[in-house]
């Protein structure tokens, strides 16, 4: 029975949650190594296209791979020359057009046209397909990684993702999964918050991965309350308030296990959040307020593009430890640099019941 290989790209630092969704969503697959934004994995059968998780930017093919970082392109293309496989790709893999990519380290490499005429000749007279290097057709990759691995591989199309109609500043869902599983990471949560839940991204993906959870959004803005209310109606394990994240009194004190929010980070907002002293009073109020309703060792995840006002703020407040690298991830979100920061809180013990 044949076996088959794929290398899926996620954002760095978060391999292990990826890794986490693809067993949920490809419960056949078999993860074989994560590690510098890429999960590789197994398949006993050829994955389709339209199965391609939403959580993963890039999904490849493994022709042929070699435990190497330090053979130059020219010999991988000599190599999968001898012996590349392309003849037996699964059925509806090899595309009618194609052009070539040479990566190192996640970088776009130009080779000698010799080599990649090489190339594209053996692909054109194995698969069939001709070249079109403008084109939009498929893409055969030969990949180095810095990890002691290096490929030939057919870059799967990609679904048309509901995500390129976000608004600006909304969480992309495929990414709020990961973040959710990265703050929760081996936890069973019983009582999620999301203090600015703006278009609810968040608790979504709360109520989708953690099923015995009761998940509580709130939002400062009436209009935003009032959509996230339309938007979980149905859902029995949701609550839904009007409320400013500096002023949740109507929570009770140790009574939430995670805080888990993707505040204003001053770049899109109208009016103070651009101040920097304004958005260091807000990430105080939020720290302030997740040290009073959290259990004691609950989590409190932050993902925001102003790193520098979130951790003045936070190394103001004894209640929380200060960053390293364990508890920030760097990541892209909209092509701007930002970061989430995973923090357990020790507020007192208190009722774990719930005011609303």
């Amino acid at each position: 029975m044949p076996t088959y290989s794929y290398f899926a790209t996620c954002p760095a630092g978060l391999e292990t949650e990826a890794a986490r969704l693809l067993a949920l969503t490809v419960p056949a697959s078999e993860v074989t190594r994560r590690c510098g934004g890429a999960v590789w994995f197994n398949l006993p059968e050829a994955l389709s296209p339209q199965r391609i998780p939403e959580f993963v930017t890039n999904v490849f093919f493994v022709i042929r791979s070699w435990n190497t970082s330090s053979a130059p392109f020219a010999e991988l293309v000599k190599q999968a020359g001898k012996k590349s496989g392309l003849s037996s790709l699964p059925e509806g893999y090899a595309p009618e057009t194609f052009r070539l990519r040479f990566s190192r380290e996640n970088r776009f490499e130009s080779v000698d046209k010799a080599v990649s005429r090489a190339a594209e000749g053996y692909i054109a007279a194995a698969a069939g397909g001709l070249t079109d290097r403008d084109g939009e057709g498929g893409e055969y990759w030969f990949i180095i990684r810095r990890e002691d691995w290096s490929a030939f591989a057919l870059r799967l199309p990609q679904p048309k993702r509901s995500e390129v109609s976000l608004a600006q500043g909304e969480l992309a869902p495929s990414l709020a999964s990961l973040l959710v599983l990265r703050v929760l990471r081996e936890r069973d949560p019983r009582v999620i918050l999301d203090p600015c839940a703006g278009h609810g991204a968040i608790p979504e993906r709360c109520l989708r991965l953690f099923p015995g959870a009761r998940v509580i959004s709130c939002d400062a803005d009436a209009k935003a309350a009032a959509a996230l209310a339309g938007r979980f109606s149905e859902s029995g394990r949701a609550t839904v308030r009007q409320s400013d994240l500096r002023d949740l009194s109507w929570i009770e004190a140790g009574s939430v296990d995670a805080v888990i929010t993707d505040p204003p980070w001053g770049m899109w907002e109208e009016g103070g959040y651009r101040d920097p002293e304004a958005l260091r009073d807000l990430y105080r109020g939020l720290l302030a307020s997740a040290a009073r309703i959290l259990v004691p060792g609950g989590r409190l995840g932050v993902l925001t593009g102003a790193k520098r006002e979130f951790e003045e703020a936070l190394a103001s407040d004894p209640r929380f430890s200060a960053p390293d690298a364990e508890k920030r991830t760097d990541l892209l979100v909209n092509g701007k640099k930002a970061a989430l920061y995973v923090l357990e809180a020790s507020p007192p013990s208190a009722s774990r019941s719930i005011s609303v």
